[in-house]
């Protein structure tokens, strides 16, 4: 956990890693969260499953998202609890596979499943999202943003160029979730899609990557490509920087509360 200087109860964001684990590629928006008054806890969701380095993560890892609800709960009712955290403003941002995971916490069903803790996280940045599952219909992924999705405000950022995705430019995002407010909430869901860059662009290793999942080309499988863009990578951590900075605020505006 990283708390910024002085006396405390700050505002929270829980962090939920890639498929990669923890990479360091949270390190900069933990950074400008801490410069910016904010708490942050990074949680290691593989270790504990004996999901080590050196074997094919994209194999070893749970089958489904939804299998590691639980440990961001965990973590917001460690955080709700801590003497120097405001339990009502915990936020939580994830990249890749906890990015999905963001978007399946704002739904009221996962919500309903954890009776404790009695708060719940008050916005939700999703860094390259695999959008294709929330953007067919009779999809589990589909089922929980439909309805009263999200119960907070969300940030959506995309890649253009996704490989996790079945159409180019962002598409399955756009259609899962540009325009989107809560019908009950009045939360927004903001989407910005990155032209031209691929997924992971703020992985730290330069050059290009390619590696094999079975959850790319819409989950019939494939290569996914990820090449970091630094201009992306910058532009992302001001976002969520400034995302977070408004919606854990004690009165934060209409549709970001």
């Amino acid at each position: 956990m990283t708390l910024p200087p002085g006396a405390g109860p700050f505002p929270a964001v829980v962090v939920l890693h890639s498929t990669a684990g923890i990479d360091g590629r949270a390190t900069p928006y933990v950074q400008a969260l801490r410069e910016a008054g904010i708490a942050a806890l990074q949680i290691d969701m593989w270790g504990p499953r004996g999901v080590l380095p050196g074997v094919d993560l994209s194999r070893a890892r749970p089958r489904s998202t939804f299998h590691t609800i639980a440990d961001a709960v965990g973590a917001l009712e460690f955080l709700a609890a801590h003497p120097m955290i405001d339990r009502d403003r915990i936020g939580v941002m994830g990249q890749s596979w906890g990015a999905v995971m963001g978007l399946l916490l704002a739904s009221p069903e996962v919500r309903s499943a954890f009776p404790k803790p009695d708060v719940w996280f008050k916005g939700v940045a999703s860094l390259y999202p695999v959008c294709w599952a929330f953007a067919v219909p009779g999809t589990a992924s589909h089922r929980v943003v439909t309805g009263r999705w999200p119960l907070m405000p969300i940030l959506v950022l995309a890649a253009g160029i996704e490989d996790y995705d079945t159409r180019p430019d962002g598409q399955d995002c756009r259609d899962a979730f540009g325009g989107r407010t809560s019908p009950q909430s009045g939360a927004l869901v903001l989407l910005h899609v990155y032209d031209g860059v691929t997924h992971a662009w703020d992985r730290l290793r330069q050059g290009e990557v390619t590696f094999f999942d079975p959850a790319a080309a819409g989950g019939r499988g494939g290569p996914v490509r990820v090449v970091r863009n630094e201009e992306a990578a910058r532009d992302s951590v001001r976002r969520v920087r400034d995302f977070f900075a408004t919606v854990l605020t004690p009165s934060p505006p209409a549709g970001l509360r």
